[in-house]
């Protein structure tokens, strides 16, 4: 199968290829990971997942016909209604900042596929800039600064590790590289702006003195290879998916076995 930006999300995309969100998913609940595979779950769109959505289509050039598809969006006038205007004010205050501006001036959309740990995987870089050795992904987050406790590491975690960021951008990486079939990686950093009413911007680069970017890539491709070889065994029907318990899947087809004595919850802390 060639993927392109028009099938990239359809259901034999997601059979024949692994995808970041496709391998975090799996990390979160494997039972809900093969659910939506088969198409079996659907993720729920909610408001701040269509926010996101409304802004990538403006980055992409692509709103006119977001607009069109989605009017659960907008009052009978043609306004937005009042929780989705926040779309407009970052998009506004992405416009005024030429720094930002020039960060989502790469190709946009460019989809890259290649084989790794096992399996072929495919990623859809935001912003590519091949002539600069860079690109770029564009985040829309509630905020820049939150934190989320951990409780098996028993540490916080930032907003990039929690949602998967750091994995995201080395997969990208070597995709893209794999692809092209180069030695070297080239540069990743993630675009980022706040929904808040005063929205917060950012440009997160992964290259420090302590840590080159390329470093940080190959230590983000070893958690993931750790975890491939259980993900494909799932995924190809050797073992059964596990179920977490705890998500909107489980939670939607759960039977009782028994009862479960109060001392567990203790854990959740």
């Amino acid at each position: 199968m060639i993927i392109n930006s028009e099938n990239y999300f359809s259901k034999q995309a997601n059979w024949d290829f692994m995808s970041n969100s496709q391998f975090k998913c799996f990390l979160e609940c494997e039972a809900k990971a093969m659910a939506n595979i088969n198409e079996e779950w659907v993720y729920e769109t909610s408001d701040a997942m269509l926010q996101g959505k409304y802004v990538h289509a403006w980055n992409e050039n692509k709103l006119e016909q977001f607009i069109k598809n989605s009017p659960n969006m907008f009052k009978k006038d043609g306004n937005l209604f009042t929780k989705f205007e926040i779309c407009n004010t970052v998009i506004e205050t992405i416009e005024k900042d030429n720094l930002f501006m020039n960060a989502l001036a790469g190709q946009k959309e460019v989809v890259f596929t290649a084989e790794m740990f096992g399996t072929p995987w495919k990623i859809l870089i935001d912003s590519y800039f091949p002539d600069k050795k860079r690109f770029g992904d564009l985040k829309v987050l509630k905020s820049i600064d939150d934190k989320f406790w951990n409780k098996e590491e028993r540490r916080y975690m930032n907003v990039f590790e929690k949602y998967g960021y750091l994995t995201q951008v080395a997969v990208y990486a070597e995709i893209e590289r794999l692809a092209n079939k180069r030695d070297d990686h080239y540069e990743p950093f993630l675009v980022v702006v706040t929904k808040e009413k005063y929205p917060d911007k950012a440009i997160i680069s992964f290259n420090s003195n302590q840590e080159t970017y390329t470093e940080f890539i190959q230590k983000q491709l070893s958690i993931v290879e750790y975890h491939m070889p259980g993900i494909l065994a799932v995924k190809s029907g050797k073992e059964k998916p596990q179920r977490c318990e705890k998500c909107d899947y489980c939670r939607s087809n759960k039977k009782l076995t028994g009862t479960i004595h109060y001392s567990h919850f203790d854990n959740n802390y």
